[in-house]
């Protein structure tokens, strides 16, 4: 049986913003009980400290939300690191016909930006690919 968590409610008048509760949120909204218990509701700072709270709601509650989604289409929900080199290798047919479809390049918005700042630097999207598979064959894991 799962066991059903009370959603924090954004503290703002003018937000409705629920979400599944957080340490970081409960540390805000103790600091926020502190504050009014010692100086009252109009306490120097607590409208920032709730608006603070009011876009750590959002923030939350868009991650929950794409979380939720990302459940619903089968997407992992951990990364397995010394699998990520193999598989992008196992692309590279793919990726390398991707790449030369100029009509895909056209529509695509990322493909668009890349480029657009591979040009200012010099370089161009082909070249960036080339130089990039060969770093693949070491897989390093980040942080």
């Amino acid at each position: 049986m799962q066991k059903k968590t009370t959603l924090l409610q954004c503290p703002s008048v003018y937000c409705d913003d629920r979400v599944d509760p957080t340490s970081t949120l409960h540390a805000l909204f103790k600091r926020r009980e502190q504050l009014i218990a010692k100086d009252g509701s109009k306490a120097k700072g607590l409208s920032f400290l709730e608006l603070e709270i009011c876009e750590m709601i959002k923030t939350t509650k868009r991650q929950q939300d794409i979380i939720f989604y990302g459940r619903r289409q089968g997407w992992p929900t951990e990364i397995k690191w010394q699998d990520i080199v193999p598989r992008i290798l196992a692309m590279q047919s793919d990726l390398t016909s991707m790449i030369a479809n100029d009509d895909l390049m056209t529509k695509s918005l990322v493909w668009k930006t890349l480029n657009s700042k591979l040009t200012q630097a010099g370089s161009s999207i082909k070249a960036f690919s080339k130089s990039r598979i060969g770093q693949l064959q070491t897989p390093q894991r980040p942080g």
